[in-house]
């Protein structure tokens, strides 16, 4: 198992694919707002086209910072059936009256009540407050395969997908969890990770809806799109589609009896780190509450957590490499050793919670 760190940026004739990989900008529309109305957060854009309109084909989403409220805008007088039905709300509420960084003939509507899955909930709208966490980040956490963190890299997607825990599938009956991924192969020079496209991955809600992390820049939040919408922004690159057959923890209680002691502890070890990381990570959404003895506190505390996780990366990762190579045969044991090994490497290269406000 060979630990290559990728940048990845794809360009396409004279439109820009800010791919999972690359850093971007982020626009945060309407900062001078009155007091009384909401401070948007404007979600990824294409390439250098700042428009809503343009970027989101018959309605997107918008957050709003102070109330952490979620909004869609659109530009019919009542949310699109499609839409309501998603986000499983029984009828449109009636358009807002706040200003917004909107087309004008659009109307805006608060969907804060709409039934999201916790995980995706909790994030929406969130900034990582260090370059890192990306679109794989996003996939991962939002489908349970880990619990929290980290500088999740494109080979980690790639043994996820290319193990028994997967499947690909054509994309036609989406439901909730299955994942997209579009791209180019990059990782064609690791024999065991040829085929997958990783220029960018996104988690699926439902048919019509998408949760993703644009790119690596703590600029970009972690958002939701509609579909429509998703297809527009990459409608230059094939998609890919991969389903979870499996949870991590139901696998590997079905292969207990083969796994390795000494990977057990691994994986205990890694996923009460990944536990304790989001714990802070959430602790941090209450900060303006606290004292500044507690402030200080929870800042020492990260300072802890932090060192803690890159020692354990760096100190165990390359046990993991060698482990992996050991079962060239054993599909089952490899992926469990590369799965520990690409963890162990997201820790030793950590450089931050997983999101803030």
């Amino acid at each position: 198992m060979k630990f290559i760190h990728y940048t990845l940026v794809a360009v396409i004739s004279s439109s820009v694919l800010y791919a999972c990989g690359s850093k971007v900008e982020s626009s945060h529309l309407f900062d001078g707002a009155e007091e009384r109305d909401p401070v948007f957060t404007y979600f990824s854009t294409e390439g250098n086209d700042w428009s809503f309109e343009s970027n989101n084909p018959g309605g997107g989403f918008l957050y709003s910072k102070p109330e952490n409220a979620l909004y869609f805008a659109g530009p019919e007088s009542k949310i699109p059936e499609y839409v309501l039905a998603s986000l499983d709300i029984k009828s449109s509420p009636a358009p807002t009256s706040v200003s917004s960084p909107i087309p004008k003939g659009w109307s805006i509507f608060n969907v804060n009540n709409a039934k999201l899955p916790e995980r995706v909930r909790a994030l929406i709208g969130k900034f990582s407050p260090t370059d890192g966490p990306r679109c794989y980040t996003a996939v991962f956490y939002a489908s349970g395969y880990t619990q929290g963190i980290s500088n999740n890299e494109p080979e980690e997607f790639a043994t996820w997908a290319l193990s028994p825990l997967m499947e690909k599938i054509s994309g036609e009956a989406l439901r909730q969890g299955d994942v997209i991924a579009l791209g180019s192969d990059v990782l064609s020079n690791i024999p065991y990770l040829k085929g997958v496209p990783v220029d960018h991955v996104a988690y699926v809600l439902n048919k019509d809806l998408v949760f993703q992390k644009k790119s690596p820049s703590s600029d970009q939040p972690f958002e939701i799109l509609t579909m429509q919408a998703f297809k527009h922004r990459y409608r230059k690159y094939p998609l890919t589609y991969y389903r979870q057959k499996l949870s991590l923890s139901d696998y590997l209680e079905q292969k207990k009896s083969i796994i390795p002691g000494t990977a057990i502890q691994y994986l205990e070890a890694i996923t009460d780190l990944e536990k304790r990381v989001h714990g802070y990570a959430g602790s941090q959404l209450y900060r303006e509450d606290m004292s500044q003895s507690e402030k200080d506190k929870l800042d020492d505390d990260h300072i802890a957590i932090e060192k803690e996780i890159r020692e354990y990366g760096k100190k165990h990762v390359h046990f993991a490499d060698a482990e992996s190579e050991k079962f060239p045969n054993d599909p089952d044991l490899a992926f469990i050793w590369r799965n520990i090994g690409y963890r162990l490497w997201a820790f030793s290269n950590y450089t931050g919670p997983l999101y803030s406000e």
